[in-house]
Order: structure tokens, then C-alpha cells, then sequence
């Protein structure tokens, strides 16, 4: 079976940003489609509210990264 990744950087937030709630949207609704299942890749620091919110989603798996490595740097 296929499966969707969808990658989400937190930076120091007890919640997800709502563009971070669009690409899990995107992902739930890409799976669906191909009938596959999609998983979730949190990367931040301080991220385990964000964890466990995130795991409400649908996603079949919820990886993390939780280090300060992520303090310096956002993706935009």
C-alpha cells in the first residue's frame, strides 16, 4: 500500500499552525484518494502538545524530532 508523507516543522508552539493544519488536510485527503495511508514527520523542539494533538488526525504514524537543532531555523 502507497503511503503519504507530509513533513511539518513546529517552532515553539503548544499548537499547529494553520498551514500546518492544511497540509495534514491535503495529505488525509491525497490518502483517501489513492487509497492510501498517510504519516505525519514533526520536526521542533519543545514539540510534545503539538505530538500529541497532531496524532487526532487520522495519520497512521506520527514521527518526531524533537531537538534545539530545530531553536534557529523555520522552513518558510
Amino acid at each position: 500500500m502507497a503511503e503519504i508523507i507530509a513533513i511539518l516543522e513546529v517552532k515553539n508552539s503548544a499548537a499547529l499552525r494553520p498551514a500546518s493544519l492544511h497540509v495534514i488536510s491535503f495529505a488525509d485527503q491525497l490518502a483517501r484518494q489513492l487509497n492510501a495511508s498517510f504519516a505525519l514527520v514533526i520536526l521542533g523542539h519543545g514539540i510534545g502538545q503539538v505530538i500529541e494533538s497532531a496524532r487526532a488526525f487520522g495519520a497512521e504514524r506520527v514521527y518526531a524530532v524533537d531537538d534545539q537543532l530545530f531553536d534557529a531555523q523555520l522552513a518558510e
